[in-house]
């Protein structure tokens, strides 16, 4: 394969990307922030600040499931009750 042939095999492979990436052929690349949001942290305090949020989720996650599981203990509790009074 000669390197002319090679050259616009690149150039159709880049053409074909950019499609498949939402750009227009001949567009400038995009800039390497833009597009996406910024997930790490500016300083070490937003990192830290982030940690303990995470650690906040966790915990309301789990007091959620705990909260949820004894509602559902309590409405089968109730659900007992009223089918044994029904059959007495």
């Amino acid at each position: 394969m000669s390197r002319a042939r090679r050259g616009e095999e690149a150039t159709g492979l880049e053409e074909l990307l950019g499609r498949l990436r939402g750009r227009t052929p001949g567009a400038p690349p995009p800039s390497p922030g833009e597009g996406r949001p910024d997930l790490l942290p500016g300083s070490a305090f937003e990192a830290l600040l982030q940690e303990r949020l995470f650690g906040v989720e966790r915990g309301l996650d789990e007091l959620k499931g705990r909260v949820n599981s004894l509602l559902f203990l309590v409405v089968g509790a109730v659900i007992v009750q009223l089918v044994l009074g029904l059959v007495r």
